[in-house]
């Protein structure tokens, strides 16, 4: 039974960890925080108190709030793109690569091809988000980025969040098989 190294499993849970929280500030950002959703609300509730708000001051109000809890989105991801660099470096200072490489394409059976491959496409995706987060929150201040560009980047930047949701749907359904076919344990043998 193959074990996993302690460092291993703190880069897997901590990336785990760190994914879910971003994941987590874009849900409340386009839900219970949205300025959009709760300007009307906190104009309504303030003029009940006597206080006239415009749409416009409630927005301003209600941006100020979302925007708190959104200044953590990049300082999360900066912590996120540090652990998988540490892992990158990781990789290949221990010579894990020669190791992966040893387990030649050929002799991978049909699911182990596919694993490598969507393991090839998710870390490609992280490194597309990690890019393009980075460039969203200092290209305009120290590159120069124009507003049409750095637009274009978070539209990027949302698209490749659906690759990070996928890859979190797969990788439960590939436990689950994993667990009850040709691999049980392995859920257990990241956390123990």
């Amino acid at each position: 039974m193959k074990k996993n190294s302690l460092v291993l499993k703190i880069w897997h849970w901590s990336n785990s960890l760190l994914i879910l929280t971003l994941l987590l500030t874009v849900v409340l950002r386009k839900t219970f925080l949205s300025a959009r959703e709760n300007a009307p609300l906190l104009q309504a509730e303030l003029g009940k108190l006597g206080i006239t708000l415009t749409i416009d001051q409630a927005r301003t109000a209600a941006r100020a709030l979302m925007e708190r809890m959104w200044d953590w989105h990049p300082v999360i991801g900066i912590i996120l793109c540090s652990v998988f660099l540490l892992r990158v470096l990781e990789f290949f200072l221990k010579k894990e690569w020669k190791k992966a490489s040893r387990a030649s394409w050929a002799s991978l059976n049909s699911h182990g091809k596919l694993v490598r491959v969507v393991y090839s496409v998710f870390f490609t995706v992280l490194i597309i988000m990690g890019l393009t987060g980075l460039a969203m929150e200092y290209g305009g201040e120290f590159l120069g980025f124009t507003k049409p560009l750095l637009h274009s980047i978070q539209d990027v930047h949302e698209v490749f969040m659906w690759g990070v949701i996928g890859f979190i749907v797969l990788h439960i359904l590939g436990l689950i098989r994993a667990e009850n076919t040709d691999d049980p344990g392995v859920v257990s043998r990241m956390i123990h």
